[in-house]
């Protein structure tokens, strides 16, 4: 149709074209939202649950005690203090290491809190050698799949570096072992320039020390998994 005959049939080309370019943009728009929208921020959400833990009762005690885990008390210490009460358990240059990460997630002090550790599976399966991303997925789906269908208030999580060094200092006082004598773990800290964090050790006799990776969720750290760790989560 020509020009004419668009107008006279009440159709204007212009607010076609108007049309076509608004429709245009806007799907632009809605793809550009959609590419900016980040992941759920599980890392962020583990810090909020944190701070609602809660002990867990006598019967669900028990009954993960039957199924290998052991509850270790932690305490509100950040892991500069865990350092600087047990130097035996740390390289020497450990807390001059850790104080120039000038990082205020490695200052975190969690509440005290019961924390449960499968001694018979120390890892949730498959977490090895995966980005932290990935990694808090993976103790997402384990910890809804194994856990939470029993325990409506359990979770498994991802926890910082002091909870995991303090369950391992108890693990030692308690049954004369660490509880990771060899290997590394995932904890939840980044440093200030964003790199993600592990902690462990090479071998058995070696003194516990702290490893931080590369790069944040680019790659994954090769022979560091998340341990299988659980905490019972308040209501609100």
């Amino acid at each position: 149709m020509t020009m004419e005959a668009l107008r006279l049939a009440g159709e204007d080309p212009r607010n076609q074209a108007q049309e076509k370019r608004d429709a245009i943009r806007l799907m632009r728009l809605t793809h550009k939202e959609v590419d900016i929208f980040d992941p759920i921020d599980l890392r962020r959400n583990t810090y909020k649950l944190l701070s609602r833990v809660r002990e867990p009762s006598t019967e669900e005690r028990k009954s993960l005690e039957e199924k290998g885990f052991s509850f270790f008390s932690i305490e509100e210490k950040t892991l500069t203090q865990v350092v600087v009460e047990h130097p035996d358990l740390f390289l020497k240059c450990e807390l001059e290491y850790l104080n120039g990460l000038y990082s205020p997630n490695l200052r975190y002090a969690p509440v005290a809190m019961e924390v449960a550790f499968n001694t018979n599976q120390l890892y949730i399966p498959g977490s090895f050698d995966q980005t932290q991303q990935k990694q808090l997925e993976m103790t997402e789906e384990y910890s809804k799949a194994n856990l939470e269908k029993e325990f409506s208030d359990a979770k498994a999580l991802m926890f910082p570096a002091t909870v995991v060094v303090q369950a391992d200092v108890a693990c030692k006082e308690k049954i004369g072992e660490a509880l990771f004598g060899k290997g590394f773990v995932r904890v939840l800290d980044r440093t200030a320039d964003s790199r993600v964090v592990s902690i462990g050790r090479g071998r058995p006799e070696h003194q516990h020390y702290f490893d931080t990776s590369a790069a944040d969720n680019s790659d994954g750290k090769v022979g560091v998994g998340v341990p299988l760790a659980v905490v019972f989560i308040r209501n609100r």
